[in-house]
């Protein structure tokens, strides 16, 4: 049978079927090798970046360390540290070098609420390692770390700021609050600024009133937003906010809070007792540890149960009746001319009464609230720090002048307390025994709260003390002004929170107004009225970080202290004195804020 030819076309499509099956399938094979390196290639680069994420982590850390162990109490340098972090992106490590302080320099920082106050310069540079899996990631840092003393705002809370004054008001220097803000015009209020808010600015005024701010707090230009009785939230709109100029406004929320860095508790803090466990952050600032670090023993006096030592510059103590707090006062006199007659060289001085509220006088009982107060105290002997973890009083003029009589010469001061009340020279004291009828119990009202030596077994049965009269006041008509310059920082009573709710009335905040910052100074007595008004000048930086807690004091928001008959207020002329913008003059022991700013970044892979 003869064979059959082969097809040559059948052939060749066999054999052009084999070469591209043969391209197609080392095609697939080199996509599959490429998609396997590609693969490979995005684990590596996410474990390289999770590497970098260690590393500045590292750095994180380092400077928060850095922030919190910020040297001495002022003044001081960081020492090199060692830090090392982990999280779920990998291992960070991180090397701060040693950092000696280069004194004070101007913060440039346009967007914080820092900026253009000084600070001592403490330069850093810290080198970070991270690691994650296989991946390594180097990373260095310079940063400029500032102590920053709080003095150098007008006013600083921790807490909402209520600045709504009846008579006119001109506030000087920085204003700062880590809340909200709440400024109303009834008569003219001006704010120059800067003005920085963490949360908003309510703002509102009665008919006939004006708020206003200062556009650039170094110009004369006056910013009048267009307001309502109504408490209205600020916003960016052009009625509302002053301008931006040269890229910062001088009135700005939505801020960067401003804390202490004592690493735990709260601001109040500082004015405790010390404690052996104290954290080395807080006892920095604590004022019973400056007073250990830097002062003698005898620049302390903490009163016990079992107290026996008294400095002859505390006298007391003495008792009276103080109409705001509806309470009876146990107060030690801190006594400036004697502090001087004794030679004391002291300039930081701490004091505390720890003993119970509770006394037991000729057989009855009676709680008291422990206080302190500073008379004599026209003229200061040196630059000088009174703290307190009580109440403070202070009696007269504060720091006016020199002992020459220079009233231009007054030195660098501060005052530390729970809680601070003013009273004017003219306050005076009486002995119970020599009233008619007041060992039985039928003081007059008009004098009651006159203070008496605590040890009168008679100041128990006043009959008339838990009721106030129309205006509390010492019995004579105040003839003479009080001058105080000083650095403050102290406590406040709040507005009851319902003040505090956005889109109120005014009706509704005045229902539930307390006082704010005008009233964070405390008064007792009848200043006067009309054209005789007396003056309370205040000179200085005035901080508030807490609401004051001590026992025997009025904190409950249900309870209205203002406008109830306590006291007729003075004339107010409050400002800030600008010698604070210079360091040198900051009071001993200053507290301070800490910032740190990143001037270089370097990965090194």
């Amino acid at each position: 049978m003869p064979g059959r030819e082969s097809n040559p076309r059948s052939g060749m499509a066999m054999m052009l079927v084999l070469a591209i099956s043969l391209v197609v399938l080392t095609l697939g094979m080199a996509m599959i090798a490429l998609s396997g390196q590609s693969l490979s290639g995005a684990v590596d680069s996410k474990t390289r970046i999770k590497a970098r994420y260690a590393a500045e982590s590292g750095i994180s850390a380092a400077i928060a360390d850095a922030v919190y162990q910020a040297g001495e109490i002022f003044g001081g340098g960081i020492t090199a540290s060692h830090r090392e972090v982990q999280s779920e992106s990998g291992k960070g490590e991180a090397d701060v070098s040693s950092g000696s302080n280069l004194g004070q320099e101007v913060i440039l920082q346009k967007r914080s609420p820092m900026n253009q106050l000084r600070g001592n310069k403490i330069p850093l540079k810290i080198e970070a390692t991270g690691k994650s899996g296989s991946a390594k990631s180097r990373v260095s840092a310079t940063v400029a770390l500032y102590q920053v003393p709080i003095y150098q705002f007008g006013v600083f809370y921790d807490g909402p700021l209520e600045i709504t004054p009846g008579p006119d008001m001109v506030v000087m220097g920085r204003v700062h609050t880590n809340r909200s803000a709440y400024f109303r015009g009834v008569a003219t209020l001006t704010l120059n600024g800067p003005v920085t808010v963490a949360d908003t600015i309510f703002q509102w005024v009665r008919p006939g009133g004006t708020l206003k701010y200062r556009s650039k707090a170094d110009s004369a230009g006056l910013f009048t937003p267009s307001l309502t009785t109504n408490l209205t939230p600020m916003t960016s709109a052009s009625n509302s906010q002053p301008p931006e100029i040269n890229g910062v406004r001088n009135v700005r929320y939505g801020e960067t809070r401003l804390i202490l860095p004592i690493g735990v508790g709260t601001p109040r803090s500082i004015l405790g007792v010390r404690d052996p466990a104290d954290v080395a952050a807080l006892r920095r600032q604590k004022f019973d540890w400056i007073v250990k670090n830097r002062s003698s023993d005898t620049a302390r006096f903490v009163y016990t149960d079992a107290s026996t030592y008294k400095p002859s510059w505390i006298k007391g103590p003495f008792v009276f009746f103080d109409r705001r707090e509806m309470t009876w006062v146990k107060i030690w006199d801190f006594d400036v001319a004697a502090l001087t007659t004794a030679g004391n060289r002291d300039s930081i001085f701490y004091l505390d009464d720890t003993t119970t509220s509770t006394w037991h006088i000729s057989g009855s009982t009676k709680k008291t609230l422990n206080a302190f107060r500073i008379v004599n105290a026209r003229v200061l002997p040196r630059n000088m720090t009174i703290a307190s973890g009580k109440p403070v009083y202070i009696m007269g003029d504060f720091n006016k002048q020199n002992s020459s009589g220079d009233t231009t010469k007054y030195v660098n001061a501060q005052i530390a307390s729970d809680a601070v009340t003013v009273l004017s020279s003219q306050w005076m004291d009486w002995k119970a025994a020599s009233i008619t009828g007041a060992s039985s119990g039928s003081m007059p009202a008009t004098i009651s709260s006159r203070e008496q030596a605590f040890t009168n077994a008679n100041w128990l049965g006043c009959s008339n003390c838990g009721t106030a009269p129309a205006v509390g006041y010492t019995g004579v008509t105040l003839t003479s002004d009080v001058r105080i310059n000083t650095a403050m920082i102290t406590g406040n009573k709040q507005s009851r929170p319902a003040v505090l709710a956005n889109n109120t009335t005014e009706a509704y905040f005045d229902a539930n107004y307390e006082g704010g910052w005008h009233n964070t100074l405390r008064f007792l007595e009848d200043w006067g009225s009309g054209g005789s008004t007396r003056k309370v000048v205040f000179k200085g930086s005035f901080v508030c970080l807490w609401e004051a807690a001590t026992p025997g004091l009025r904190t409950s928001p249900t309870d209205r202290v203002i406008g109830g008959g306590y006291y007729r207020p003075p004339q107010r002329f409050w400002g800030y004195d600008t010698r604070f913008d210079n360091l040198a003059n900051m009071p001993p022991g200053a507290p301070f804020l800490a910032t740190a700013i990143v001037t270089n970044w370097l990965e090194r892979n």
